[in-house]
């Protein structure tokens, strides 16, 4: 099926550009740019990325997932000088904001579609993300790594229990 409906022209135009998918995408399509990223996945690269918030981008700049930037940062985003390898990091006004544009990130990524295709089959089976599972479709998350989904799910999710905050307060983007 096509999905469901939009609920008017305006809401599907405004959706379709935010999202950038073309004008035949479907609500079920979406939700697969928009759904949730557990509390636990946020948790486990945040921890990676920054050393349990102990990197300078974490303490300087909360950039807790080590997100740099393209090479000419504008007004929209204010970033780090360059470093000697030329990388420049995203610098966030605050923690939330830092979280909200990583989910951003995972949901709209192209390394990342199977990340999304995993949890879009999970919740189509019975609604429940589980990290423990979706986590291994992070395997771009990091070029030069192998097994990142298997390290965050080891390391992290599973060791720390982690897992068990998934139910109790999703981040779902405002649409």
């Amino acid at each position: 099926g096509k999905g469901q409906a939009f609920h008017s022209d305006i809401d599907r135009r405004y959706l379709l550009q935010k999202y950038k998918l073309p004008d035949t995408a479907t609500w079920s399509e979406l939700l697969t740019k928009s759904d949730i990223v557990t509390p636990a996945i946020v948790m486990a690269i945040a921890a990676e990325e920054s050393g349990y918030m102990t990197s300078d981008f974490a303490k300087n700049a909360n950039n807790i997932f080590g997100r740099t930037a393209s090479r000419n940062c504008n007004d929209l985003s204010k970033c780090t000088s360059p470093r000697s390898d030329g990388l420049r990091f995203l610098v966030f006004q605050d923690l939330s904001t830092s979280i909200a544009n990583q989910i951003n990130y995972l949901n709209r990524h192209a390394n990342y579609e199977a990340f999304r295709q995993l949890r879009k089959a999970q919740r189509n089976q019975d609604g429940v993300i589980d990290s423990s599972t979706v986590v291994y479709g992070l395997d771009k998350y990091c070029p030069n790594c192998r097994a990142y989904g298997h390290k965050l799910n080891e390391r992290f999710i599973q060791t720390t229990s982690w897992y068990k905050y998934d139910s109790l307060a999703p981040y779902i983007e405002a649409i």
